[in-house]
C-alpha cells in the first residue's frame, strides 16, 4: 500500500509539473514581451555624410528608446587626436562637456561644441543606457564640418576604412 501511494504522488507531481510548463508556454506565446534590446542611434544632427560650411554649435542625437538620464553620455574629439585614452583625456575633447538627455524628449541626447572648430573630421562617441530595459550601448559616428582636407571618401584614422563606411557604428556591452 505504501509503495502504491508513493507512485501515485510521484505521478501526480509529474502531471502538475507538466501542466505548469504547458500553461507557462501558453502564456509566453499569448502575451509576448517587447523585444527592444538597446537604445540604438536612429539619426543625428548634423546628419550622416553631411558636409557643413561652418562648424555646428551642438550635436543632437535621437535613439530608439528612452535614455537613462544619469548613465547616458557623449563627447566629441578630433579624429587626428584620437587615442586609446581619449575618453579620460578631456584636453582632446572639442565639446563643452555638457552632454545631456533632452528635457523635452527622453530619446534625444545633445552635446554642445566649442566655437570655431577647425576643418577636420570629428568623432562623436556616445554611451547610452536604455531607461526601458537597462541595456548599455556604446557607439560612434563621424562628421566633417567642411570639406577642408577630408573630402568625401577620404580615409579615416582606421587604416583602409573609408570615412563614409564609419558614419554609424555601435557595439553593445553585456552586463
Amino acid at each position: 500500500m505504501q509503495c502504491s501511494r508513493q507512485i501515485t504522488w510521484k505521478a501526480l507531481l509529474h502531471r502538475l509539473v507538466l501542466m505548469a510548463f504547458c500553461l507557462a508556454s501558453l502564456l509566453f506565446f499569448l502575451f509576448p514581451q517587447d523585444a527592444n534590446a538597446h537604445a540604438i542611434l536612429l539619426q543625428s544632427d548634423p546628419v550622416k555624410d553631411s558636409v557643413l560650411s561652418v562648424s555646428p554649435n551642438q550635436i543632437r542625437m535621437w535613439f530608439s528608446e528612452d535614455l537613462n538620464l544619469i548613465f547616458s553620455t557623449a563627447y566629441v574629439v578630433n579624429a587626428a587626436n584620437s587615442a586609446a585614452n581619449v575618453q579620460k583625456d578631456t584636453k582632446t575633447h572639442v565639446d563643452k562637456g555638457n552632454a545631456q538627455v533632452s528635457s523635452t524628449d527622453s530619446k534625444e541626447m545633445d552635446v554642445s561644441l566649442k566655437p570655431n572648430l577647425p576643418s577636420a573630421v570629428y568623432i562623436v562617441l556616445y554611451r547610452t543606457q536604455s531607461a526601458d530595459d537597462g541595456h548599455i550601448l556604446s557607439g560612434s559616428f563621424l562628421f566633417p564640418p567642411s570639406m577642408g582636407l577630408f573630402p568625401r571618401g577620404a580615409y579615416s584614422v582606421e587604416v583602409g576604412v573609408p570615412v563614409a563606411n564609419l558614419m554609424y557604428q555601435h557595439s553593445s556591452v553585456s552586463l
